[in-house]
């Protein structure tokens, strides 16, 4: 128990380091410095427009900016550049000689990369100096991990053995007592990045939880307020109590039996709780 307690959280704070990232407004407005050698890099930014400024140059000296946009491949596992469109060169003095700064202004999808370099170049047309500004757009939607308590109806049979006249036993059942048994889970929840910003927001859940030894999967939709509080329904797969499939109810038995019942799968409903950190 102990060990897939470790395995949940690990998995929860890989999740959560991994969709931990640089996500900017749409329209923000960025800035590279040629009198700093900092190239910079953002990623999970949101589909729309951005500008940047590029600061600092020298008109007596010659500069090469090439802008490549890239659609990313939508294999999480592989990131690999499917779809390549280079942009023109553009050679800053042959262009704008006294300008001391380049303003250029682009339109990400989903899932794309831009690349936007500044090469100086020397009397040789070699390369001296590079800056290097990289933006990332994020996919259309992505998994989002919280913790859950999920709430189930414990559906456990209970048997036991009832002495008869004769000296035989008779296997019984206990009425059903309707306790309630509560899951600590992790959950996933599929959302749309465009509606992040909303309020309430809702999606598809997938979950995997601990009911005392044993892993329990969880499956249903999810309802969130402000990407913190939310709450689930759904159909769980859950360990059980059942009769042994060697007896029968009521049936008559030669001696006194204490282990009438066996663990076995079984489908129920739930409702959960979770926070998203």
């Amino acid at each position: 128990m102990k060990n897939l307690s470790i395995k949940l959280l690990l998995i929860f704070i890989s999740f959560q380091l991994s969709a931990n990232n640089g996500c900017f407004s749409n329209g923000d407005i960025f800035e590279l410095d040629l009198d700093k050698s900092i190239n910079q890099e953002y990623k999970g930014c949101e589909k729309g427009s951005y500008h940047l400024t590029i600061k600092n140059i020298d008109p007596n000296e010659r500069y090469i900016i090439s802008k490549t946009k890239t659609l990313l491949s939508n294999d999480p596992l592989t990131k690999v550049a499917d779809v390549s469109s280079p942009l023109t060169a553009k050679n800053l003095r042959g262009i704008r000689p006294a300008k001391s700064s380049e303003d250029i202004s682009f339109n990400m999808d989903f899932n794309e990369n831009v690349k936007i370099v500044v090469s100086k170049l020397d009397n040789n047309d070699d390369v001296v100096a590079t800056w290097l500004f990289d933006i990332t757009t994020s996919a259309k939607g992505k998994w989002l991990a919280s913790w859950s308590l999920a709430i189930l109806q414990n559906k456990s049979e209970r048997y036991f053995t009832s002495e008869n006249d004769d000296g035989s036993y008779s296997i019984m059942k206990k009425p059903d007592n309707n306790d309630l048994s509560i899951v600590p889970a992790v959950f996933y929840t599929y959302g749309i990045n465009s509606k992040r910003n909303r309020d309430i927001q809702y999606g598809p859940t997938l979950g995997l939880g601990l009911d005392e030894s044993n892993l329990t999967p969880f499956v249903g939709w999810n309802i969130t307020y402000n990407e913190n509080i939310g709450m689930s329904i759904g159909g769980v797969v859950h360990k059980r109590d059942v009769l042994l499939g060697e007896y029968n109810l009521n049936d008559p038995i030669s001696e006194n039996i204490t282990t009438l019942t066996e663990s076995v799968y079984k489908a129920n409903f739930f409702i959960a709780l979770s926070y998203q950190f």
